[in-house]
């Protein structure tokens, strides 16, 4: 018999498992055990989890383990906060559902079709309408940072040499 060496890839199948299956506390134990296993938490687990969260209503679980991502540097992408908004419109949470767009906002997620419904869903669904209607204006997107435009080098001015005929 050989032993089996659990990767990224086995946990996230693991992860997924649970998820559709609503296991939110195995869930948690097998996030939990990530690093035991050689095995850094990324966002792509951290979703699965926050999936489950939604699934099984508990949207307060879900607003911890986005902290949590923060806390331990994981970078959140859209598919984290649109888990996370999942779970708060699961639950008509607005106040839930506001605190997950300020923070999207913060960390300059851009708005994909997908999140912009999550979130306006949760908002709705919690009875913040006014937040909701306002995320249908795109100028209230964050705004991703542009590099500094290179500036093409100035060029000196000539001056210009007349030649003088002396002969």
């Amino acid at each position: 018999p050989h032993a089996v060496r659990l990767d990224a890839h086995c946990v996230s199948a693991a992860l997924a498992v649970c998820s559709a299956a609503g296991e939110l506390d195995v869930s948690l134990r097998l996030l939990r055990r990530c690093p035991g296993l050689g095995v850094r938490p990324t966002a792509h687990h951290y979703t699965s989890v926050l999936a489950c969260c939604a699934r099984v209503g508990k949207w307060r679980r879900a607003l911890a383990l986005v902290d949590e991502m923060s806390r331990r540097r994981v970078r959140k992408d859209r598919a984290v906060y649109r888990a996370a908004l999942q779970a708060a419109a699961r639950c008509s949470d607005a106040a839930a559902a506001s605190e997950l767009v300020a923070q999207l906002r913060a960390d300059a997620i851009p708005l994909d079709a997908k999140l912009r419904c999550a979130a306006i869903l949760a908002l709705g669904r919690g009875d913040d309408h006014r937040g909701a209607v306002e995320l249908l204006d795109p100028s209230r997107d964050p705004q991703p940072e542009q590099p500094p435009r290179a500036q093409p080098p100035k060029r000196e001015k000539q001056q210009r040499v007349r030649l003088v005929d002396t002969s």
